[in-house]
């Protein structure tokens, strides 16, 4: 059997790559905790500019750049891997390079927020005053998204060795949790409540979690990824025991 071809070489030490970002992203919670509690208790909402700074529920600060650079390097990482599979003519090929425009569309709009232009659009379509579960309306696009990702991807995923496969599909539904299923919930908070209320807050907490931790263990399954399907890039350390994948005989050739 032969193991697939490669342009070149990396060497990378996976579990340091991803033990920073969960490091980070740790930072990045307390500073939004601590900030709550100034807020909210002791009624200081600046602090030198370090409550909206690490405030989860704010744009373009030091959590919004976090998110979006996790999710543009998820984009790298799985536009080399596109690249590979390109290389090897795999039936893997197309899918990763839709995961990869995917991923480039979400680190861009992590920053910019270009799907709540949906929101006005949809909320005068629906007509209706008190939506519910659905004020922030973008989230009906982002539920019909998933749903078509699912239709898509679910053949794609079928076909992955069991441990990528499952590890995948974690990061995915951390991720699609935090951002659709408790985006639906910070609606019902902030329309019966408020978004001073500590139910939104602490919606806003979790949710902005999820997301992160979904990103961050993508990065560990592309990383994991990368090993079991092209050993010569000389990853330092695996995340899954075992030996590399062998190429199936024709799997190179697939169209």
């Amino acid at each position: 059997m032969t193991q697939p071809k490669t342009a070149f070489s990396i060497k990378v030490n996976q579990k340091k790559v991803v033990r920073i970002l969960l490091v980070i992203a740790g930072v990045l919670l307390l500073g939004h905790l601590a900030g709550l509690l100034a807020k909210f208790v002791f009624h200081h909402s600046n602090v030198l500019g370090l409550v909206p700074f690490f405030y989860f529920d704010q744009e373009k600060n030091a959590p919004t750049f976090f998110q979006a650079s996790v999710l543009g390097l998820n984009a790298c990482l799985l536009l080399l891997i596109t690249i590979l599979e390109g290389q090897n003519k795999t039936k893997r090929w197309g899918y990763f390079l839709v995961l990869t425009i995917g991923f480039l569309y979400m680190a861009i709009d992590d920053w910019k927020q270009f799907h709540e232009l949906l929101s006005v659009p949809l909320q005068n379509w629906i007509g209706a005053d008190q939506l519910g579960v659905f004020t922030f309306t973008w989230v009906i696009g982002g539920i019909l998204a998933v749903i078509l990702a699912v239709l898509i991807f679910y053949r794609f995923l079928a076909g992955l060795e069991v441990e990528i496969r499952r590890q995948f599909i974690l990061a995915a539904a951390l991720y699609v949790t935090g951002a659709i299923g408790f985006e639906l919930l910070g609606g019902y908070f902030a329309a019966t409540m408020g978004y001073g209320s500590s139910l939104y807050q602490l919606e806003v907490t979790c949710e902005e979690t999820l997301e992160m931790a979904g990103m961050i263990l993508m990065i560990r399954a592309l990383l994991s990824y990368l090993p079991i399907y092209y050993p010569s890039l000389s990853l330092e350390t695996s995340f899954i025991k075992g030996q590399p994948r062998k190429v199936q005989k024709g799997e190179k050739n697939e169209k």
